[in-house]
């Protein structure tokens, strides 16, 4: 008969195989980091952009309201470069808004129209056209896309 014996050791092929070493870790990691450079400037100009639009809709929305907040009000209002500017307070500061002419809104919601210019540095300039009487903003043509 043979003995057998029962070890709770592992033989040596079998303890290589249990984990990674560091050099198949380090190649890993290094791979990630490589990915995440490739793709975070990516992302990054991504949220940017998104943030340039969701920005440039509430100076739209905001132009686009003016002729009910007059009407609701009951008395004209007069739009100039500081009404924008306090209409949009949260614009990044390089950012200048201007109105080309200032435009009237009269106690009825019926507007002078007029253009609005957005200047963004490093990025052209964007600017909106609100339609005489019914104070509709229109984009003008040619003026640069974020």
């Amino acid at each position: 008969m043979r003995a057998i014996s029962a070890s709770c050791q592992r033989s040596p092929e079998r303890r290589r195989a249990a984990g990674f070493t560091l050099l198949e870790l380090l190649v890993v990691m290094s791979l990630l980091a490589l990915l995440a450079g490739l793709v975070g400037p990516a992302a990054l100009r991504t949220v940017d952009n998104a943030r340039e639009r969701s920005q440039m809709a509430a100076i739209r929305a905001a132009l686009a309201a003016l002729p009910v907040r007059a009407f609701q009000q009951g008395r004209p209002i007069t739009v100039d470069a500081a009404t924008l500017r306090k209409l949009t307070s949260d614009l990044p500061a390089q950012w200048e808004l201007e109105a080309i002419d200032a435009i009237g809104y009269a106690a009825n919601g019926v507007t002078t129209g007029g253009v609005v210019r957005l200047r963004r540095p490093g990025r052209g300039d964007m600017q909106w056209r609100i339609r005489p009487v019914t104070g509709e903003v229109d984009d003008v043509d040619g003026a640069a896309r974020p």
